[in-house]
């Protein structure tokens, strides 16, 4: 197994129900792999349902290397706290897009701490109902932001029926 993977990049990994037990085995492969590199700068999580609780503790092991978060359409049922997050020393980056299920208590940990450098960002995009407090959050370390979509997109996404209506803070 290689351990100078410094960019993770995990992507459509999921499952329909997050007790599988199929889970769990599928996570001790994903846990060695973490756990064994070296040097992690980037991790991206992208089309994930279910594991999710098994990214997070993993994130601890590299507090001090990684630099770029991304979670893109990620669905956080059953996840923990997001303590992890919140120990990465040398975060630069924290990608948060059209992600669901967080809770407060979950980003709780992230949301609370004043230690944040001066280097770092969060980009979220929410779509429909989301963490009311992770969106007060974002506004207090980015400033607000409104964006949202052109109107040829908005009338095609009414037309269509769709309740998505997805905007940056």
């Amino acid at each position: 197994m290689c351990h100078q993977v410094r960019h993770l990049r995990i992507h459509m990994i999921w499952s329909r129900h997050f007790e599988e037990k199929h889970i769990d085995k599928t996570g001790e492969v994903i846990h060695e792999l973490i756990s064994s590199q070296k040097s992690l700068i980037s991790f991206h999580l992208e089309s994930c349902k279910a594991y999710t609780r098994i990214f997070f503790p993993l994130l601890s092991i590299h507090s001090g290397t990684l630099k770029h978060i991304k979670f893109d359409q990620v669905d956080f049922k059953g996840c923990t706290s997001w303590a992890p997050i919140s120990d990465c020393a040398n975060l630069e980056l924290l990608e948060i897009i059209q992600c669901t299920n967080m809770g407060a208590d979950m980003v709780r940990p992230l949301i609370s701490i004043n230690t944040l450098g001066e280097k770092f960002k969060v980009k979220y995009i929410k779509i429909n109902h989301s963490c009311r407090e992770l969106e007060e959050w974002v506004k207090r370390v980015n400033g607000y932001r409104r964006i949202d979509l052109p109107i040829d997109i908005q009338k095609l996404d009414e037309a269509s029926g769709s309740n998505n209506r997805t905007k940056e803070i």
